[in-house]
């Protein structure tokens, strides 16, 4: 990327608004800048009379300069991805009390430019603990359910329920037996009833308490693209439970999901109704926010190019 160096001639809408803040460094000095940072993603005005300025990638921001206050005196700015500081100079310059910056793209002056469209915010954040408890939340509250009852076994006149926790189907315990009358003319039909369940459901609320379990440990761990981990889980797991479903659906009639099962359905299904809805959301706002320029993008390139190639 060469420098905007030359004297005389038009200037270009990045340097008209470079000039509003110029440094008017020793030209040597100036050059020496120019060759050591590889790139620039704002246009500074290092030295006007020998017209050398920073390449920088942002195109023409002239429609913010009205905006601009001519002083800032009485003012605390905080200048959010300020990358080059561009505009957290012109503050401090125009007499802002205090001027923090918070720079979004520290990798920036290595040369390596990240994807701006991509999905996920957070490749180099530092995710909090409260944040990564609320991303494990629902999947924390599936694990739980899996110690209720997921089904019950009954009939509508006084006899026995016999019902079978989520970890008793895993582990293949025998189902609890609850006598609620004086005879038990079915006990033994319920019982083998129950039995069948457990095993048509095994194999299914086994993989949907791996999934749990393998989600919580992917959201504790998992920075970029968790949204695409939090959807690809729950579904997954949500199929397994509508299989669950089938099994304990049996011709008898006498069974029935019990609180378990429903609170799992419900949490798994709100979880990728939410998950898709803020995908969605991404994707939409990444379409209708293209990249900066096509010199953004070769440099994008390159950067891509070289590090694969160093690797």
């Amino acid at each position: 990327m060469q420098p905007l160096e030359g004297r005389g001639g038009a200037k270009t809408p990045e340097q008209v608004v470079a000039d509003i803040l110029p440094f008017e460094v020793d030209p040597a000095l100036a050059r020496r800048a120019l060759a050591e940072v590889p790139f620039w993603f704002h246009t500074f005005a290092l030295n006007r009379a020998e017209g050398i300025y920073t390449p920088g990638v942002a195109v023409d921001h002239r429609y913010r300069l009205p905006f601009l206050p001519a002083s800032f005196a009485t003012l605390r700015v905080l200048d959010v991805g300020t990358f080059d500081g561009f505009y957290a100079f012109v503050a401090e310059a125009r007499g802002a009390r205090r001027v923090v910056e918070s720079r979004g793209i520290p990798h920036a002056r290595l040369g390596t430019v990240p994807d701006s469209t991509s999905m996920d915010d957070e490749p180099q954040q530092v995710v909090s603990g409260w944040r990564r408890g609320l991303r494990c939340s629902p999947f924390v509250v599936v694990a739980f359910c899996f110690f209720l009852p997921f089904f019950s076994v009954s009939s509508c006149d006084t006899g026995p329920q016999v019902t079978a926790t989520g970890v008793g189907i895993v582990v293949g315990a025998n189902p609890d037996v609850e006598q609620t009358g004086h005879t038990a003319p079915h006990a033994g039909r319920f019982e083998s009833e129950a039995r069948s369940i457990q095993h048509a459901a095994r194999p299914w609320t086994t993989a949907a308490l791996i999934l749990m379990i393998v989600g919580i440990v992917l959201m504790v761990r998992v920075g970029r693209l968790y949204r695409v981990t939090s959807l690809a889980i729950p579904a997954a797991a949500f199929g397994a439970v509508l299989k669950i479903w089938g099994a304990v659906d049996v011709p008898s009639g006498d069974a029935t999901p019990d609180d378990g099962l429903l609170l799992a359905s419900v949490v798994l299904f709100l979880t990728m109704v939410w998950q898709a809805c803020a995908l969605t959301f991404l994707v939409v706002r990444s379409a209708l926010n293209p990249r900066m320029n096509a010199e953004w993008e070769a440099h994008s390139r390159r950067a891509e190019h070289e590090s694969s190639r160093g690797s």
